[in-house]
Parts: structure tokens; sequence; C-alpha cells
């Protein structure tokens, strides 16, 4: 072959691998526009879904909307590339997750908002029209009930003509009669004037759709009072129409207008109830949301409602608190942005949310949700999850649940939250601390006996110490759990000032086999002054510690107890372990699950037990660290949540979610693990050089 033909042939190839590389890259192209895929390699997993959002997504049925409205120009361009990308990636995982953009700097995106109103509104149409003549029977009904009043001014003051004022109590009965016929005279004027306050309100209403829930609210109320004044007059009127040291004539007009009022305040009671029972359509709250001309909505299957979730969490205008920190805003609020969406459209998905009791045996109730226990209320409150107060030592029974649940199919969870038993009384008819647990023992008891699911975190106790049973405990022991109350854990901690005392432990969860253990592995805890578990049939390891020769149960623990957590370096004496009443285990259970079959129900009923009281106080579980420029929680509030659903029979719900701590990027190994490891190094290393050296030596002859 000559040079020409060489070249020419080469030349040939050069065009096919050419064409062949152009049609490859352009086949891959058409493919990757109808199939794409988004793989994350990054140790820390911060661009892909967490497991619980997988599992919330894989529930669902229907078709769900996410509409995020931005104004991107106000928005710092790595945030709402960030936060976007999140959705987008919601939209990708799942055939039920529809996403729809709309920017709202521009003419095009407000008239987009204002579609999406109206589409809104064609949704709740039915309930709209529904509520329109709920409300305009509600204005005929109390424009009615104004005539009367205006009718019983004038009877009252026709009353009060014919009492004499020379007759027994005549100028008071006088003066009574004029005052109800001016107070009749000022409410009707008032239900007038308020009837055509709310007409108009309701008439100038945005898209001329009221807003139900405000309007029968305010009506509700002056009802109510209304109601409660006729109910009064209408007894102050039976009263006078009896005496029969009265003038005849006066008694028997009053008689009519008591029964008048009497029926009166029932009418006004029933309208006030119906009226103040009014929700407000998603339609209406949503249409308040958009509003500020920004928004990212979770729209469900017609019929199932819509959520809005609040821009300010996860779309802030500044990156700067969070640049002073050191955090990366851009990561810190993708995780958060998928941590509320996927909460609302859990709480679509599945309307049927837990009720949590919070049960303790304060001396009054007033736990502060939004104080001491914030984080745990707010976890709550973000998955759908209402939380009230049961104050079992001055309460006898359980709250009222039906304003919460009238249909009666809402599970509930009763957390329990300890008393301190060392605390003594303060004042005669004061009950102390021992005493304000016996009551709360026998609330859990009496809870246990009925069925109910119950989260119990365990303090200290001074009962064991005494040789008697703890009875905040008590109730464990059905379910194949033993706490040793009496024994609080402590740890050796080397210090600047030496080798000091510490009441906290953080174990980091290594088991798994369970809903609850696997939902929190890998995850660090913080529990002060844990409370070791002993576990029989029937119970299930969540969380242990191992290998630990620095922790041991201590028996001596009330004097460190009553010190200060800042003092306790200072002791003069401090616990040591080996005294024989102390205890000592090369693996201590932290926090257990338990099953029993009840008898009474014929169903399997379910406990959870925390070693620790304070695990969930705001200090602690809702302590965040920055670690490598990213917020770290602890899982505590992963422990919570997990715990609520699976005694709520809600397992299906059960996984790690964005909030989890994802730093531990090498998972915790088990002990024998560690043991093996250890023997590797020690023994095994060597071993594999003297065995390269016997064959080196055999091959050399």
């Amino acid at each position: 072959m000559n040079t020409a033909t060489r070249r020419a042939w080469n030349g040939l190839l050069l065009v096919v691998y050419v064409l062949a590389t152009g049609c490859a890259m352009l086949l891959v192209g058409l493919l990757a526009t109808r199939h794409n895929a988004r793989i994350d390699l990054s140790l820390t997993g911060q661009h892909r879904l967490s497991e619980r959002t997988d599992r919330v997504l894989s529930q669902l049925h229907g078709e769900y909307e996410i509409v995020a409205a931005f104004d991107l120009a106000r928005t710092p361009r790595a945030i709402g590339d960030r936060v976007i990308d999140v959705l987008e990636e919601i939209d990708e995982r799942s055939g039920n997750v529809r996403l729809t953009m709309i920017d709202v700097s521009g003419a095009g995106g407000v008239a987009q908002l204002g579609a999406l109103s109206e589409r809104l509104y064609e949704r709740d149409a039915g309930l709209i029209s529904m509520h329109k003549r709920l409300l305009s029977g509600a204005f005929d009904e109390i424009e009615r009930i104004a005539g009367e009043l205006y009718k019983l001014a004038s009877a009252l003051h026709a009353v009060r003509d014919e009492i004499h004022e020379d007759s027994p109590g005549g100028a008071n009965n006088r003066t009574f009669f004029d005052q109800q016929s001016a107070v009749s005279r000022v409410a009707a004027r008032e239900l007038r004037s308020l009837i055509e306050t709310l007409q108009a309100q309701a008439e100038n209403a945005p898209g001329w759709v009221p807003d139900a829930q405000a309007i029968g609210t305010t009506l509700g109320l002056s009802l109510a009072a209304l109601s409660e004044q006729q109910g009064a007059l209408s007894d102050q009127l039976a009263q006078f129409s009896e005496a029969e040291s009265l003038a005849a004539r006066a008694r028997a007009l009053a008689r009519p207008l008591a029964r008048g009022a009497r029926d009166r305040r029932d009418e006004l009671a029933i309208l006030a109830d119906e009226l103040g029972r009014l929700q407000r359509p998603d339609s209406v709250r949503i249409a308040k949301v958009l509003e500020r001309n920004q928004a990212l909505l979770v729209i469900a299957p017609a019929g199932e409602g819509a959520a809005a979730v609040d821009l300010d969490l996860i779309l802030p205008t500044t990156t700067a608190a969070f640049e002073s920190t050191g955090i990366s805003a851009a990561a810190t609020l993708a995780r958060r942005t998928e941590e509320l969406v996927t909460s609302a459209i859990g709480s679509l998905a599945s309307p049927v949310r837990p009720i949590v009791v919070i049960t303790h045996g304060e001396r009054a109730r007033g736990l502060s949700f939004d104080g001491v226990f914030a984080p745990m209320s707010d976890r709550l409150a973000q998955r759908g999850i209402d939380v009230v107060e049961w104050a079992a030592s001055v309460e006898p029974d359980p709250p009222d649940l039906i304003s919460l649940d009238p249909a009666g199919d809402r599970p509930r969870v009763f957390l329990v939250v300890n008393t301190n038993s060392m605390i003594a009384s303060r004042g005669e008819g004061e009950v102390g601390g021992s005493q304000r647990a016996q009551i709360l023992g026998q609330s859990i008891d009496r809870l246990v006996d009925a069925g109910e699911s119950v989260l119990v975190s365990i303090n200290p106790s001074v009962f064991p110490t005494f040789g008697d049973v703890d009875p905040t405990t008590r109730a464990l022991e059905l379910f194949g759990i033993h706490a040793r109350s009496g024994r609080p854990l402590l740890r050796r901690v080397v210090g600047e000032r030496g080798v000091r005392v510490g009441t906290e432990l953080r174990p980091v969860a290594s088991i798994r086999g369970s809903a609850i253990a696997d939902a929190v592995f890998g995850l660090e805890m913080r529990l002060p002054w844990a409370i070791p578990l002993e576990l029989s049939e029937g119970a299930t390891a969540l969380l242990a510690i191992e290998d630990t020769p620095s922790i041991w149960g201590e028996s001596q623990w009330s004097r460190v107890w009553q010190t200060p957590a800042a003092q306790h370096e200072l002791l003069p004496e401090q616990p040591e372990p080996g005294d024989p009443r102390d205890l000592e285990s090369d693996r201590w259970v932290l926090a257990a699950a338990g099953t029993r079959a009840h008898e009474a129900s014929g169903r399997t009923q379910r406990i959870v037990a925390v070693g620790s009281n304070g695990w969930l106080l705001r200090d602690v579980a809702g302590a965040p660290r920055v670690v490598d420029g990213r917020i770290v929680a602890t899982g505590n509030l992963e422990l919570l949540e997990a715990s609520v659903l699976w005694l709520a029979g809600q397992d299906e719900l059960i996984a790690q979610s964005a909030q989890a701590d994802s730093i531990s990027l090498i998972k915790p190994m088990s002990g024998s693990g560690r043991r093996t490891l250890a023997w590797a190094l020690i023994a095994g290393l060597p071993g594999v050089i003297l065995l390269c050296g016997v064959v080196w030596r055999v091959a050399r002859g």
C-alpha cells in the first residue's frame, strides 16, 4: 500500500471515528433527556434524599403537586439552586409528585400565582358554596334575634312600668328592668352593626371567597357571650316571676320573657358552636400565603387538602448569619427544605396522626413545651402530631381529647416525663417528690392495665435505695424490662484538674434488627444520668454501650445528684467504682422496647423505656454541633419520633430523616468486631510478614 492510499485510508478511519463518536454522544444525550439519574458519591450523602423521604414517597397514591413560587432575584444564588435541586430530586424520585416552578420576580410569575389561586378555589367550590349558604343563614338568624332583642327591651320596660315604687323592693326592681332593657337594646344594635361589618367583609373578600373560619370565630365569640347574658337574664326573670310578694301583673308579664330568654340562650349557644367549628378551606388558607408573592406549597389530590411551608425557614435573603459561624448555608437549608416538604407530604398522605400526651408528676400543669421541651414539641408539630399535657399529680384522669379527635380514630401515645423523687415537701400540705412519684407510678400502671402505649423516661430514684420498687418503672416488668433506677451510670473523665465524675453518656446507636433501632443506627445520643436496663423475654434492646470499663452503676449517687454539674469536679471525694453495691458490666442497655399480649383488648401492647429523664430537654436534644461547616444534631429526636410512630402502630412511617446526624461516616463497630480488628493488627501483620519470609526462603532454596 503506497503512501497516498495509506493517508486516504487513515483519513477515512478518522472520519468514521468522529462520526461514530458524535452519534454515540447524540444517542447518550437523547437517552439522558428521557432517563436521568443522580448518583451521590459524597461521603456525607448531602445530595441524596433521606430514608424517611424515600419511605413517604413510596407510599403515595394519587398525584401530589409541589408549587415553588420563589423570587429568585432576592435569593442568594447558591441557596436557591440547592433548594431547587432538592425539589427536583423529590419530583424525579416519585411518579406521584409533580414540581411546578414559578419565578415571581416578573409579571408573568404574578399572573401564574393568580391562576393558581383560581385553580385552588375551583377545587374547594363545593365547600366554599356551603360556607356561603351557612353564613347567609347565620346572618338572617342573627338579624331575627336582634329584632327579638329590640322587642325584649320594650317588654322589659313594660314590666318596669307595672312595678310601683312604694312596693317591697320596688325601686331596685324598677332599676333592674331599666338596666336590662338598655342592655337588650344595646346588644341588638351591636349585633346588627357586627352583621353589617362581617357581610361587607364576606362580599369584598379576595376572589369573592369569604374566610368562613375568621367570620365564624368572630361571630361565635359574640354569640357565646350573648348566650351567657340571656341565660343569666332568664334565671333572674324566673325568680322575679315566682316571688309572690311582688305585683301579679308584673310577674305575669315577666314569666313568658323568662322562657323566651331561655330559648334564645339555647339558640345562640347552638349557633355559636356551629360557627366556631367552621374550618378555613385550603384555598382560602393558601390564598393568604400567596399574598406575600412567595410560597412553597404541597397540593394533595382533590379532597385531601394542601399545605404551605414557611419560606422564611429555607430562603433567607442573606447568608451572613450562617457564614459568621462557619456553617454551609446551602447544605443546611437544603436538608431543611427536604424535611419540611416531606413532612407536608406525609401529613397530607396520612391524615390520621398520633396524639402525644405528655404525662408528668410535677406540682401543677404548665410544662414548658415552648421552653425546656421546645425541640420535642417542634419536632412533633412538624409531623402533624398534637401534644397535650396531663399533670397526673393534680389531675386524676387523662385529658379529654374529643376536640382533637372527635372520631376517636387517632392513636394515643403517653410520654412519661419522670419526677425527682428526692425533692422534699416545701411546707404543710405540699406533696413531696416521693409522693408525686408514687402518684405518677399509679397513673402509669393504670395506662398499662388499660392497654395504652407508653414511652417512659426514667429518672434516678430513691426507692431502690431503701429496698423498695421504683413505682414509675414497676409496669416495665410486665414487658421484660427491669430498670436499675437506684444505680445510675457514672463515668470517669480526665479533665484539667485530674480525674472527675461525668454524669452524661453519649453512646452511638449500634444495634439493628428492629424498626426503631434501624432508624437511629449510627447516630450519637446524649443521655444525662443514664439508667441501665436489664432485659428478659419480650424485650428488645434499642440502644447500648459496650466495652466501657470507665462506666459503672453507682449506688451512692445522691451527693453528686444534688450538686450542680459545673461543681462536680470540685467535690472533695469523687465517686469511684469498686463498691460491692455498685454495678459492673461490659455492656449497658440504655433504651429498650417491649411487647406483651393484652388480655382485655386481645391485641399486642407496646412500650418503650429510655434510661434517661433529661434526653428531651432543650439543652440536650436541641443542642446541635457544627462539624465541617454543617449543623449536626444529636439523634435524640430521631429516637423520639421513631418511638412515637412505633407505639402508634405506624411502623411503615419509621425511617431516618434528613435531620439525622450525617457525620457518622464510619459506622460503629460491635465489640466483637473491634476485638477481631485488634488481634488482626497485633498478631495478623507480624504473622503475614513471617509467612512471606518462609515462602521467600523456600523459593530461594
